[in-house]
Parts: structure tokens; sequence; C-alpha cells
């Protein structure tokens, strides 16, 4: 999957660890700062053609609808954003991965499908984290069958901070969020907790299928239908 040719700028040097990854702040939030020091150590790096690429930002519209996937090699974060208007100012969903160097990748949001929301319970945020795979994949420079997908550990922690308050929505609230994890084949260490873990290797997740979104949008959406925002 060929987007462009060029090289990943040498004028920006990438920051370790402790210079990014912001704390997250919402509701299926997931903290990149969890079990690092007990994962093994991997000399992946990002595919430099695809970490430029991602710098110059891809899209993909239809209707009104646009999903926009970017990256700053700045603090190291990868951003998909959709957008179900033509008002382009605030995505209606988004999700935020961290890379955090040695093939690790943290999962820092996951926000505006939550309940309460118009588009919540509409597939939305199985669209964006079925792209978050693909883009995994695409930033490192692997295909589904390539033996280094299990160097690359994603990883996190749910919160139910903005769960009901009040029986029984709350354990229901808690439950569709862990499943909704669980379903893409990530581990969820004491469920119970208040902010449970979640984890994988990239070889251990798999893509769902759930038809389309109501905007049309298949979840299965392919990243090679997208284009460069900067050709």
């Amino acid at each position: 999957m060929k987007f462009s040719k060029g090289q990943a700028p040498k004028d920006q040097p990438r920051k370790g660890p402790q210079d990014r990854c912001p704390s997250p702040n919402t509701e299926y939030r997931i903290s990149p700062s969890i079990d690092e020091d007990a994962m093994t150590e991997s000399e992946l790096d990002p595919n430099p053609q695809n970490e430029q690429t991602l710098l110059e930002g891809l899209h993909w519209e239809s209707g009104d609808a646009e999903i926009r996937i970017s990256y700053s090699n700045i603090n190291q974060l990868i951003d998909l954003e959709l957008f179900m208007s033509t008002s382009r100012s605030l995505p209606n969903a988004s999700l935020t991965l961290c890379d955090r160097f040695d093939g690790k990748i943290g999962i820092v949001d996951l926000v505006g499908n939550h309940s309460g929301v118009p588009i919540h319970s509409q597939n939305y945020g199985t669209l964006l984290v079925n792209l978050a795979i693909q883009t995994i994949h695409f930033f490192y420079g692997l295909d589904t069958t390539s033996p280094e997908k299990h160097q690359v550990r994603i990883f996190g922690r749910i919160s139910h901070n903005d769960a009901p308050t009040q029986e029984p929505g709350r354990t229901r609230d808690i439950n569709m969020r862990i499943n909704f994890w669980q379903r893409f084949g990530f581990r969820v260490d004491n469920p119970e907790s208040i902010g449970p873990k979640i984890w994988a290797t990239l070889d251990q997740l798999s893509q769902l299928d759930r038809g389309v979104t109501p905007a049309g949008i298949p979840t299965t959406l392919c990243l090679s239908n997208f284009s460069l925002i900067k050709p």
C-alpha cells in the first residue's frame, strides 16, 4: 500500500516516551502508561516511508462524512477522526494512538461514541478501531502475514468515570465497554476493577465486520481507499 515516496523528516527527531502521550480524560479512556516494563523489548521501528505518509495525512470522504488519519512526530500521536457533517471544526468521534517506541502502541482515547450521544451503538467505534488496527499495520510496514506482528504490543486502560451511577444501567454500560474491546481480541485484566487494563499483540487482533453504519460507511473500510491530504 503506497501513498507517497517521501522519507521521514530529519529536522524533527523522534522524542522519548517521557516527552509525549498526554494523560487521557475521556469516556472510553485507554491509558498508555501500564505494564510497559513487563513487555518484552522489541527493535521494531516504524516504516520511514509510511511514517511520512501519515505525517502528510490521509482522508476518505463520502457525502457529508469524512475520516482523517494523521500523525505527529512531535508528540508521537496518531489521530483517527470521524466527521459527520460539512462542518470540520470538531470530529464527531475520534481515536488517538501513541507510539511508545520499541513496538509499543498506547491507545489514549476513543471518544464520541458513548451512551447519550446521537451516534452511540451505530458501529462508529467499531469502524475507528478497525481502521486503527490497519493503521498500526501500515505504520510498521506489516501485512496480515508478517511474522513481526507479535512484536507489536497495544495496551491501555478502560475508564468507567462517565458510566451511569445507578443500577442496572451502570453494570450494563461497564459490561458493554469491556465486551467492546474483547471482541477485537484484547485481553481485559481484572474487568471488575475501576480501570481494567487491556492489552494484546497485533497478531491477536482482528477486525470486526458490522456491516455499514447509518451513514453508509462500511465498518471494514479499507485503508487503501484513503488518499493523501497533501498530495
